[in-house]
């Protein structure tokens, strides 16, 4: 029995890319009247997009994961209140009547 045999090994080359749906064959499927390949190419492009986001993801995270944050200083929160004049004064006339 030779061992080749033995291991059931992928037809493709890992090293090889998988063939990427583009938009130009979405279109095609869609003048073509195909919907079912339209619908696949649409889905294979926005995984592959999702795809990507996620790689990019995983990259930030690992560069950024157990690194201590920079901490921001906390600025003195101030109000901003218009007060009347007119309102002083008669707040000052009831303070002094009391």
């Amino acid at each position: 029995m030779p061992q080749d045999n033995a291991i059931d090994v992928p037809s493709t080359d890992a090293t090889e890319p998988m063939k990427q749906t583009t938009a130009i064959d979405a279109v095609n499927a869609l003048a073509a009247g195909d919907s079912n390949k339209f619908r696949d190419a649409v889905n294979d492009m926005l995984g592959t997009k999702v795809k990507d986001y996620l790689d990019v993801k995983k990259l930030d995270v690992a560069q950024t994961f157990l690194k201590p944050q920079e901490v921001e200083n906390e600025e003195e929160v101030t109000a901003d209140v218009e007060v009347d004049d007119n309102e002083t004064d008669q707040e000052k006339k009831e303070d002094e009547e009391v």
